[in-house]
């Protein structure tokens, strides 16, 4: 979380998402709390989404891990893990 947070604070990324609490904590911690505001927002959990760097990250990986994600979601699997953390599955 601290690696990410201090990309957020320098512009090396736009988002961060972290559970808010933790995130707070990390930002008290870090004493970035003035300069940084989490949003209070909750996500769908529905679905799954990730977010990766076109630099870093080639095509045939984020086809790999879309395949994977899409084989979850088909065969029930992300529910179940979605499940087993008590997330809102609706």
């Amino acid at each position: 979380m601290e690696v990410n947070l201090r990309k957020l604070q320098l512009g090396h990324v736009d988002l961060v998402l972290g559970d808010l609490f933790a995130t707070q904590a990390a930002l008290y911690d870090l004493k970035l709390a003035d300069q940084i505001v989490p949003l209070a927002q909750e996500w769908p959990t529905q679905d799954a989404h990730f977010a990766f760097c076109r630099i870093s990250v080639g095509e045939p990986v984020f086809q790999a891990f879309q395949q994977a994600l899409d084989g979850m979601m088909k065969d029930g699997a992300l529910k179940k893990i979605q499940r087993r953390y008590h997330v809102n599955t609706r």
